[in-house]
């Protein structure tokens, strides 16, 4: 667990300057490919300069996600509900997800606090990798946590969560998250064991849970 965290941290803190593994060879990433080079599930330099991918050392094969569903949940209607939350289907090779979220209030959010976690199915699903919580305003004014940073990089870019507080009286949006977007996040960048998962996230404002946001996938 101990060590998935480190890798987790390692690969955001590339990403804050705008470097990672999966694109550019630097010295900190041969030191992480050395370090977690082994085992059966292995890392290795792919056919362009600093591609990480992790492959079977039996089968050669690269780490593959099926994203599965997605569900919103409101926990206060009255405060706000959701008018749309789907993974589509366009064609064999595009799918992508989009989010609505409609608030009923003028009052400015100033104050939020937000959970990420990741569960793994077994017996149900049980907690797995990470559980983090933080405060969503103050983590938009600083941007330093390293495991944020990687979490909120898998919708930032086809979001308006992107800027520092307050928020509304705005709807929240994802438009047309590519899904492809997000395998690369949890294939290429971070892969995982096999097995099936659940993203689950908790927002919530002024010290009250507003809306549960879960996406599964299976790891293949």
């Amino acid at each position: 667990m101990e060590q998935m965290e480190e890798m987790v941290a390692t690969i955001a803190e590339l990403h804050l300057g705008n470097t990672c593994c999966h694109c550019v060879l630097t010295l900190k990433c041969r030191e992480f490919y050395e370090k977690y080079a082994e085992n059966d599930n292995i890392w290795e330099l792919g056919n362009n300069q600093g591609e990480f991918i992790k492959r079977n050392r039996q089968h050669r094969t690269e780490a593959a996600v099926q994203f599965t569903n997605v569900k919103c949940i409101t926990a206060d209607p009255s405060y706000i509900t959701t008018e749309h939350c789907f993974i589509k289907s366009v064609n064999r090779t595009y799918k992508y997800f989009s989010m609505r979220l409609k608030l009923h209030t003028t009052e400015l959010l100033t104050n939020t606090t937000v959970n990420f976690s990741l569960l793994k199915k077994a017996n149900g699903y049980k907690p797995f990798l990470y559980n983090i919580t933080f405060d969503g305003c103050k983590y938009l004014r600083s941007r330093t946590n390293p495991i944020i940073i990687y979490l909120h990089s898998l919708f930032e870019l086809y979001s308006n969560i992107n800027h520092t507080c307050p928020y509304g009286p705005n709807d929240f949006v994802v438009e047309k998250l590519p899904i492809s977007h997000i395998q690369r996040y949890v294939s290429d960048i971070l892969p995982l064991p096999q097995g099936q998962y659940m993203f689950h996230s908790t927002w919530a404002s002024f010290n009250m849970k507003r809306m549960f946001v879960k996406f599964y996938w299976d790891s293949i």
